[in-house]
């Protein structure tokens, strides 16, 4: 998943007006920014294979990011650093709210990824819809769009987002 992702921030917006949407951004993309790190770091791993469809990253060893039980764990650790945050009075709900956002990530990650995803040692998870570019295309695009409707049924106001996370699809 990759624009997916922020309709959990959208839709997060619609529901609690008062969360600055960086933060929203931030918590849809949390469990990805410490993926890119502990990969560069050396602790978790992934190959580029060219013989997959579309998405060309074998994403073959993810414990501590993209694992079931580690999803639960960033989503407590954005849920604690939220009510910790100077500047940013958040009621007990909005901190929930960003914790699911976060914890939003495993799930979606799980319609498109190949079976990558822990949720033990030995049991990996994904439905692949990777492979099948343009169904997972519609399907990022659908999520969004759809978040974006919830979102301005709330009278929240999303176009400049849906226009630069629209074009940063194409960057992929």
């Amino acid at each position: 998943m990759f624009v997916g992702h922020y309709s959990a921030s959208i839709a997060a917006k619609a529901i609690a007006p008062r969360i600055p949407f960086w933060l929203l951004v931030i918590a849809a993309q949390f469990v990805d920014i410490f993926w890119a790190l502990f990969v560069l770091g050396g602790v978790e791993h992934v190959r580029i294979d060219t013989s997959l469809a579309s998405n060309h990253l074998d994403l073959y060893h993810m414990p501590f990011t993209h694992s079931l039980a580690a999803t639960f764990g960033w989503a407590l650790i954005a849920f604690a650093l939220v009510r910790l945050l100077p500047g940013i009075k958040l009621r007990l709900k909005a901190s929930m709210l960003v914790a699911l956002v976060v914890a939003s990530h495993w799930f979606l990650d799980l319609i498109v990824h190949r079976p990558d995803l822990a949720i033990t040692s030995d049991l990996k998870v994904g439905f692949a819809l990777w492979d099948r570019p343009l169904v997972s295309f519609l399907l990022e695009v659908g999520l969004v769009a759809g978040a974006a409707y919830f979102c301005q049924q709330g009278r929240t106001s999303t176009r400049a987002w849906l226009v630069i996370f629209g074009a940063s699809r194409y960057c992929y």
